[in-house]
């Protein structure tokens, strides 16, 4: 496995120089950087992926969780800038992570030294459309539990059976939980980076129905793409997803 220095928030887990595209995924709550460990070989050999690792867990576990959806962008900046990397920059992002990769894209698009060809996100309500679900997480474990699993589907078995393992989760997942509900959506015209919005077709925490409303973020093209599944569909349509990025993007 490709190896991730210490406080660096982006680990790609096989590296493409001469890849035209870069992809950087942006995981879902309680994810890590092996969230999306598959991509690379259902994108290679035209699209590098990388993906984005919030403070608090993995290479960057000593560093506190980030307090704020600004400080979590922050921190993610200057290694998106990457100067000398002239290649197309895309970003993905699933449930949280579609909200931290549109904060994202707006914040490398006003700093102008990074342009951002194609936002995709999946499993969200567009970042103007929250209200309607805001969930803050409980202090209680099995509360926490229960309520996520309510709505977005089971926690791995793997973790729910390691007693070690779910005492490391519940404070990442309850950290980034707490980083949604406590975001606040500026009002903003829309940005010029096209957008494609997948949607499960039976998601409960980004319904289908709700995709479309990504639409009033951009002014530079929108499309969007309902599949079969749950919460988690992007891993399951990973072959679909992928074509569809691919096509998008022109290296299909």
């Amino acid at each position: 496995m490709p190896e991730t220095s210490a406080h660096n928030p982006l680990w790609c887990p096989k590296p493409l120089p001469d890849a035209a595209v870069r992809l950087v995924c942006f995981p879902h709550a309680g994810g890590g950087p092996s969230t999306f460990r598959a991509w690379s070989a259902a994108l290679a050999p035209t699209i590098e992926v990388s993906v984005v690792t919030l403070a608090g867990r993995a290479n960057r576990a000593r560093e506190p969780f980030a307090p704020s959806m600004d400080d979590a962008v922050a921190a993610l900046l200057d290694a998106l800038e990457s100067p000398g990397d002239n290649r197309v920059l895309a970003l993905f992002g699933h449930s949280l992570g579609a909200i931290v990769a549109y904060e994202t894209a707006h914040e490398l698009t006003a700093r102008g030294n990074r342009e951002v060809a194609h936002l995709f996100v999946s499993g969200s309500r567009s970042p103007n459309d929250l209200d309607e679900d805001r969930f803050r997480p409980p202090d209680d474990n099995e509360t926490l539990i229960a309520e996520v699993e309510r709505r977005y589907g089971a926690i791995p078995a793997a973790v729910r059976s390691e007693p070690e393992l779910l005492a490391r989760f519940l404070p990442v997942l309850r950290a980034d939980l707490k980083l949604l509900a406590e975001y606040t959506w500026s009002a903003r015209e829309p940005s010029h980076i096209p957008v494609t919005a997948f949607a499960g077709t039976h998601d409960k925490a980004g319904p289908p129905q709700a995709a479309s409303h990504w639409q009033t973020t951009t002014r530079g093209g929108f499309a969007e793409l309902q599949l079969p599944g749950d919460h988690f569909f992007v891993h399951s349509a990973l072959p679909r997803v992928a074509g569809q990025i691919r096509r998008t993007l022109g290296v299909g």
